[in-house]
């Protein structure tokens, strides 16, 4: 078997196995803060945010320079390093019950743990290039996997019992990926190490370099706000699902009783559609512009994310997420295959990490200013209704780059 194929089944199974664990406690935040006392609703609104947010923030400052790193020191160490700060650091969650701590546990993860970028990378610098829609399609299903089992799963340990066996499952699916990636992945195109030692702070002012240099890629720039704004409206209301989810109560014993499995659910909605739909939109990019993708899936998501606002009980709501779901799968393989095109090889790591940084601070920033709604009285309603404004408005400024001639493919 070829390292390309060889390394794409290993890194699919080892972010499934990790996807699944972080993905059973990441939408239960709402959930776990009471569990650890907290009682007053405008304090878990606003510590649901800071939980979320924190590591993405922290991922999306430290992520280009790790991958800049990466692109000089080999790109499977830069793997293997991510996910056992994984494993550690959720690992010590299991411990904590301040939610001061439980905060600091998730910058430290955040700082060393983002494993999608390098993951990505690994596989995509053995890959042809026509396919590299495809590869990071497959990838990101695998992540969709693990979002589509692991709420659920972890909903019904946290309606059983203490969060710590969620920190704890987590952790030692992290475990078992590094184990995975250690032994099986290869790398045979290592980046040339520098003919002398460097120091530390020599190697960072290099990684800074390759960032600003693929930074300056005026197709990239753009490309990272189009993301930003198209995960901003996710980000800000999907943290804090689980009270929405409440509001459906009323009308369900069941819900009441088993309220973080019926959330876990509701949240696996989205990365299931996301899942079936993947195949379709990463051979779409690979086949029909990269561009001209990116801007029907953020347009089609968008369309979907206001109605769940009106959503009259918790079937037609998972009816709705699935759809919405279904186009956003087309958003991540587009944007990677995009700067596959723009970028060289030689700083796919930086490349490919700083997209996944745009991402990540969306992903951080949403949620503050989400929880921070919900604090000021805003109900998550309203948050529903806001959330498809950036993705329509992304998705018709990527489709004027096609148009204008800004972009050539």
């Amino acid at each position: 078997m070829d390292t390309g194929r060889r390394n794409l089944i290993v890194v699919f199974i080892s972010n499934l196995v990790a996807s699944t664990g972080m993905a059973g406690f990441l939408p239960a935040f709402p959930i776990i803060l009471p569990k650890l006392g907290m009682t007053d609703a405008a304090d878990i609104g606003i510590w649901t945010g800071l939980l979320t947010a924190a590591a993405p923030f922290a991922a999306a400052i430290s992520g280009p320079i790790w991958g800049a790193i990466g692109d000089r020191v080999g790109r499977k160490i830069m793997v293997l390093r991510a996910l056992t700060g994984l494993a550690v650091f959720v690992g010590l969650m299991a411990f904590v019950r301040d939610p001061w701590i439980l905060l600091f546990l998730r910058i430290g993860q955040g700082i060393f743990s983002g494993f999608i970028a390098p993951s990505l990378t690994l596989v995509s610098v053995h890959s042809p290039s026509d396919r590299q829609g495809f590869v990071a399609a497959l990838l990101q299903a695998a992540l969709l996997a693990g979002g589509v089992a692991g709420p659920p799963l972890g909903g019904w340990l946290l309606d059983g019992g203490e969060p710590s066996r969620l920190f704890f499952i987590a952790s030692g699916s992290a475990a078992v990926s590094v184990l995975l990636v250690s032994i099986f992945a290869r790398e045979e195109s290592r980046p040339a190490m520098p003919a002398r030692p460097t120091s530390p702070i020599s190697a960072l002012a290099h990684a800074w370099t390759d960032v600003r240099a693929t930074m300056s890629e005026p197709v990239v720039l753009k490309l990272l706000i189009a993301l930003f704004a198209i995960r901003f409206g996710v980000s800000c209301v999907d943290p804090l699902f689980a009270i929405y989810v409440k509001t459906f109560a009323h009308d369900s014993s069941f819900i009441t009783n088993h309220l973080a499995f019926v959330n876990g659910a509701l949240v696996a909605a989205t990365p299931l559609g996301t899942l079936l739909a993947l195949p379709a939109w990463g051979r779409a990019g690979d086949r029909r512009g990269y561009r001209r993708a990116l801007a029907l899936a953020a347009g089609g998501a968008g369309l979907f994310y206001a109605p769940q606002a009106f959503a009259p009980e918790t079937i037609s709501l998972f009816l709705i997420r699935f759809c919405a779901g279904a186009f956003m799968a087309g958003v991540v393989p587009a944007a990677y295959g995009m700067v596959a095109e723009e970028t060289p090889v030689t700083r796919r790591g930086s490349s490919y990490s700083l997209t996944f940084s745009s991402i990540a601070l969306a992903n951080s920033i949403g949620p503050v200013i989400g929880g921070e709604c919900i604090a000021a009285g805003v109900t998550v309603r309203p948050l529903l209704l806001a959330s498809s404004v950036p993705m329509i408005l992304a998705a018709i400024w990527v489709a004027k780059w096609k148009r204008t001639g800004q972009i050539s493919k």
